[in-house]
């Protein structure tokens, strides 16, 4: 159930704006559209302590110097600080650069290494005091790009922004908008779509058969509370908190914990962890389970999914070819017109071996699956486990992204599936050292 919370993510819907959202513009050298770049302050040796209203972010292209959309996250080791209804969490030092603090902007962003005399020249026009350079390594490419990170007593800015957060709940951005009523999936539109909702609801579906078979239960999602705690939104990405748990029977509720949720210009997504006191299978005698989301109003788009070089038509109709449907992945393809969303998880090794798991998907406008708010599936897609009771104790991780494809290209998918599976490398060059330290992973 944890790992199913995590998909409370997929959702779209409005929110008015403070300013423009603008779209990712054309990449600098490392092409990862759907990446982002965090450097630890205890990487940036020397500006501990420094406000964050001092700093400012440059890249280079053709010579020439510009600002870049970036933030600053305050944090207390690995986690953002945020603030809403449920709690208000503060940082060591609010409004200054602490050794965990993140910077973050995005890697397309960055541009060129310039000549000495020409960054320095710029720099020295800004009034900089203190400037560290980050090198973005793209190992799949091999090519590099570069951003600097600048003190000045007025830094260089940019009014563009990628995102924003609304205390509605919702997130918006010019790639798509997002909205959750009660921390679950409402609304999900897509701007070559128009104002058509696309999403009829999350779905989560776990039977669950006692020892003995005394008893078995099915929990859905109407069985789960959910709660939005607290949020915090820059320029690159919005930080969503909330709480989930499920109320399985006889009284017996089990913690979902608290999924913290990541989104950006054109994904969205969040880690998840999972720790196993004991096996399942020490109470249950078998449990399976199935987390997705429900779609409507997709005729005329194409599924895909991992291992399949097939694509199945989405029209409301199951053909003999969806009744059969099986297959084992961690990722599958939506393709429309113009546009595509990809959907991949990233499992830990001993998750991936214990815990295979099957695509799940459905082409049926008739298909009537309560709760729901709209009749049919076109379609309805996730994973879904079976044998849960058969995990060993342990300690699990995963991470879960949401890709937005615009434009797309057969084959864009797979580079941005590898991409996933390979981070970017980055490293930062203290100028007074004269060297580069690794940045560490945030």
């Amino acid at each position: 159930m944890r790992a199913a919370s995590s998909l409370v993510v997929f959702a779209l819907g409005a929110a008015a704006a403070r300013a423009e959202l603008v779209p990712l513009g054309s990449c600098g050298p490392v092409d990862r559209r759907h990446d982002h770049v965090e450097v630890i302050g205890a990487t940036l040796h020397g500006l501990g302590k420094t406000p964050l209203a001092r700093f400012g972010v440059v890249a280079f292209r053709d010579g020439e110097g510009a600002p870049i959309p970036f933030e600053i996250d305050e944090r207390r080791g690995r986690k953002v600080m945020v603030s809403g209804p449920a709690i208000e969490e503060a940082d060591h030092r609010p409004g200054q650069f602490d050794f965990d603090d993140g910077l973050v902007f995005m890697p397309c962003d960055a541009g060129d290494e310039p000549p000495a005399a020409v960054r320095d020249a710029y720099l020295g026009r800004l009034g900089a005091t203190a400037w560290r350079e980050v090198r973005i390594e793209d190992t799949l490419t091999e090519r590099r790009a570069y951003a600097y990170v600048v003190v000045a007593e007025t830094p260089p800015t940019t009014s563009r922004r990628y995102i924003e957060y609304d205390a509605r709940d919702v997130v918006r951005t010019a790639g798509y908008r997002i909205a959750m009523d009660q921390a679950l999936p409402a609304r999900f539109f897509l701007p070559g779509l128009g104002d058509r909702n696309l999403l009829d609801g999350l779905r989560l579906r776990a039977h669950v058969t006692w020892l003995a078979n005394l008893i078995q239960t099915t929990i859905t999602e109407r069985d789960a509370r959910h709660r939005l705690l607290a949020w915090h939104d820059g320029p690159i990405r919005a930080v969503r908190r909330s709480q989930h748990d499920v109320h399985v029977v006889l009284g017996i509720h089990l913690s979902a914990g608290v999924a913290t949720s990541y989104f950006y210009a054109l994904h969205l997504g969040g880690p998840g962890k999972m720790r196993l006191p004991i096996s399942p299978g020490t109470l249950f005698g078998k449990v399976t389970a199935a987390a997705g989301v429900d779609l409507q109003g997709l005729e005329g788009w194409r599924y895909r999914g991992a291992g399949r070089s097939e694509e199945l038509h989405i029209d409301g109709h199951t053909s003999p070819e969806e009744t059969t449907f099986d297959a084992l992945g961690t990722w599958f393809l939506m393709i429309g017109e113009h546009e595509a969303l990809l959907t991949a998880l990233k499992l830990s090794p001993n998750l991936s071996q214990a815990l295979p798991l099957h695509l799940l998907y459905a082409d049926d406008a008739t298909r009537a699956d309560p709760p729901e708010a709209t009749v049919g599936s076109v379609p309805l897609v996730g994973y879904r486990a079976d044998a849960i009771e058969k995990l060993p104790a342990g300690y699990y991780e995963f991470e879960f992204r949401v890709f937005v494809l615009p434009e797309y290209r057969p084959g864009d998918e797979r580079r941005v599936l590898d991409a996933f599976a390979t981070p970017l490398r980055v490293s930062v060059t203290d100028p007074a050292a004269s060297e580069v330290a690794p940045a560490p992973h945030p």
